[in-house]
Formats: structure tokens, sequence, C-alpha cells
């Protein structure tokens, strides 16, 4: 194992999914035939086939009462929000898309010495398709994954607005004494990664290798997202995977998952969304002009959160119509062709600073991807150990739900592999610092993935 990382227990893990069933048929009448598995997560996560309602059985309990807390919370945003939004955008639809009034089902009074798993929420959402469904199926859209930036952009945007109120903990300022200020990315990375990537996937990891990724990793990623979380490109931080959008028939969007009460680096909700491992055929789901446009919208829908909050209508009109204008004549390039306007928009009307403020974004998102990617390969090691021991006695999302993840795990190696040579070659922030440790850590993940288990 990986020093303190994470240290598995499988057959525990499998205790919580079979506990899970159990529970779900008592209160729900739903046996494993009729709910369906979904992962990576740190919690349990199941799903009814026909969409009508959602359950997650909590790791850890406290998140419990953040999430029941951020729900209610958001809630009023939306009533707030929602009649100027409409007014100003001419839709008809909430301003946010949650989860309808849920069911909270605390079961640790049944069992009191559980610790882990004793409380399932149950979400009833509104029919639709899970945003990961329909990309494993090569139905999703570009305009599925725009909205569900939108909605990153919106909640985290109204969740900064309220730091105090959620008591959001800054995860560079408010560490342990003493703890350097990378210390969350570190932990992540030592744990998400290494450590679930060594005791579910088993892959030998020497001591050696591991201190060195690690001190590399602190360089390049862990220093550079803090950086940016200090000048200024922090938020509220909602995990924009694709497992946490639910799309209507009707193109609306309903996210899930507000458990986290956390001030993060901006980019990485964000950077949930678009990495999540899943190609057509060979070739990424999203092209490199896709994620690019999804970002600008990210950004603008920051600038139309705030608007609304400041009652600042005439603005909110005109990025309404902006937006609307460039997705139709210009394949939704806002920042292209006639972009001065967005600029302005993310400048506070001064189109220079506008662009610093993106650029400055943009600076950080290799590193949010880094993050992102490595975090994604540890979840899955974790999921693929799991349904390969469940495999016959629960459903998943596909047949076999074991190649699945080792399929995404490669793509997610092969997507760290490759912004870390684009980035050895780049003159950026750390001189050749930097660039010597991307440098390493290529040299690293190549021969962690020449591994048989990334061979699917």
């Amino acid at each position: 194992m990986v020093g303190s990382a994470v240290e598995p227990n499988l057959e525990e893990e499998i205790r919580k999914v079979q506990k899970t069933i159990d529970l779900l048929n008592v209160l729900l009448d739903v046996g494993p035939t009729n709910v369906v598995f979904y992962g990576p997560s740190r919690h349990l996560v199941a799903r009814s086939p026909r969409g009508n309602f959602i359950a997650k059985s909590y790791k850890d309990p406290s998140r419990y009462e953040t999430e029941q807390r951020n729900l209610e919370t958001f809630d009023r945003i939306n009533q707030t929000r929602s009649p100027v939004f409409q007014e100003v955008s001419g839709l008809s639809q909430d301003y946010l898309g949650l989860p309808k009034p849920t069911n909270l089902l605390d079961m640790g009074g049944l069992e009191p010495n559980e610790q882990n798993g004793a409380r399932i929420r149950i979400f009833t959402p509104a029919q639709g398709d899970l945003l990961y469904d329909k990309t494993l199926q090569a139905r999703a859209t570009f305009e599925d994954y725009v909205g569900a930036a939108v909605q990153i952009a919106r909640i985290q945007q109204e969740g900064t607005f309220l730091k105090r109120r959620l008591n959001l903990r800054d995860v560079v300022e408010q560490k342990e004494y003493d703890a350097p200020d990378t210390a969350y990315f570190q932990n992540r990375f030592k744990g998400l990664f290494l450590g679930q990537l060594s005791g579910y996937g088993h892959v030998p990891l020497s001591e050696r290798l591991v201190h060195d990724m690690m001190l590399d990793w602190e360089v390049l990623v862990a220093q550079n997202l803090v950086r940016m979380q200090k000048i200024g490109y922090a938020a509220f931080y909602f995990d924009g995977n694709p497992t946490n959008h639910v799309i209507t028939p009707d193109g609306r969007i309903v996210s899930f998952d507000l458990e986290d009460s956390i001030m993060a680096p901006l980019a990485l909700g964000v950077a949930s969304l678009v990495s999540f491992g899943m190609t057509k055929g060979v070739q990424p789901y999203l092209s490199e002009k896709d994620e690019a446009r999804i970002l600008d919208r990210f950004l603008l829908e920051r600038e139309f959160a705030r608007a609304l909050k400041e009652d600042a209508r005439d603005k909110a009109r005109r990025i309404v119509q902006y937006t609307l204008e460039m997705s139709s004549a210009y394949d939704a390039n806002l920042s292209g062709q006639n972009g001065d306007e967005f600029f302005r928009f993310l400048g506070d009307g001064d189109k220079g600073h506008g662009i610093e403020y993106r650029e400055g974004f943009l600076e950080a998102w290799p590193y949010a991807m880094l993050d992102r990617n490595a975090a994604w390969i540890g979840h899955k090691a974790r999921f693929r150990s799991l349904a390969e021991r469940l495999a016959g006695q629960v459903k998943f999302t596909t047949d076999d739900p074991v190649r699945q993840n080792a399929i995404e795990q490669r793509s997610h190696m092969d997507r760290i592999i490759q912004i870390l040579g684009i980035i050895k070659e780049a003159p950026i922030r750390n001189g050749r610092y930097a660039n010597d440790a991307a440098d390493r850590l290529q040299d690293r993940f190549l021969e962690l993935a020449s591994n048989p288990y990334f061979s699917p």
C-alpha cells in the first residue's frame, strides 16, 4: 500500500452494497434486479431503471447533513432567482434544475453501531436520462454538455455568494497546523489515485515511485492549483461529473450531489464534467473545439448569475441575447468572431480585463484536468473491483462494467500522458522545474500504463 493512503476493505464494501439493497427492498419494495448501481463514487449510488428515484448510501454520515442543508439553501435561491430569470430569458423553466423534495431516510437509529452506509437519501428527479447513460450510449449531444456546464456555473457562483452562510472550508487556507498549502491536492493524489490504484487495482507501486511522483505532482499540479486559488479563481465546489445530471425529454437539466461545502479551484467542477473517460469509438467524446466552447459558456454563465444576483437585468438580457446570437451564427464560438462583447462581459465592461480573466482560468485548466483524471483512475479502480466481485448479483450500467471501467481508466491515463507531453514542451510558470517535473511524471505514467491492468 501507499503509506497512510486508502486502506481498502473489499469485503466491507460488498457488505455495504448488499445492505443498501436490503434497505431499498424493505423501504421501496425493490430488489437487486430493480436497481442499477453507478460508479465511481465515494458513496453508493443506485437508480431505478425507470428513473423514478435515485438512492445514495453515504460513506461519510456527516455528508448527509451537509447535502440536506445545501439542497434546502439552493432551493431557496432557486425560488428567489427563478422569476427574474424567467423574465430576462423568456423561458418558463426554473433557474436551477434541482431534484424534487426528497424522502430523507435516516437509518442510523436502526443500527446505532453502524458508522458507514447507515443513511440513505432518496431523490425524486424529473424523468429523463442520466448524462452518463446518454454518453455511454453515444446519444449525448454537445447541447447536453453545455446545459450541464450552465448548471455547474450557476451552482458554483451562487454557492460562492453564500460562502459564509454555507460555512465553506477553503481547501488551501483552512488546513492542519503547519501543513503546506498544497496538502489538499497532495492528499487527493496520494489517496484517490495512488492509494486506490494499488489497493483496489493491485498495481504494484514501489516506495521510490510513490516518493518521486508525489514530489513532481506537488511542483507541477498542486502548486499551480494553489496559486490559481489564491489569486481569485476559487468557488463553491460542485462535482459536475456526468452521473450527477439528469437530462429531461425537453432538454432541461436536473443536477444532484451537493454534499460538499468547500471552496476549491474554479476549474475543478467543470473539469469533472469533461474528463469522464468515455469515447466514441477510439476518439474523445468531446473534441478540443467542443471543450473550449463549453469552457467559454461556463465562464459567461457565471457572469449571468452575478447579473441576476445584482439585479442587473439589462446585462442579464444582453448575455442571453449574445449567447443565442453566437450559438446560431458562429456555432457557439462565444470568444471567437465578434467576440469582443464576450470579453467585456467577463471584464465588467473592460475587454482587456476580460481577456486577462479568461487567460488566467485557462492557465489553471491543464492542472485541473490532471487532478480530475488521476482521481477518476483511482475511483474506477475501486468500482471495477466491486463490479468484478458483484457480477451477477446486482445490475450495473453496462453488461460488462469491469471492462467498461477498464476502458475508461485507460482513456484517463492517455489523457494525462497527453497533457504532460504538452506541458513539458511549453514555457510555463516555474520554468524548467515544472517542465522537468512534467517530463518525469510523463515517464512514470507511461511506466504505469504499460502494466497489464491498463490493457483492457
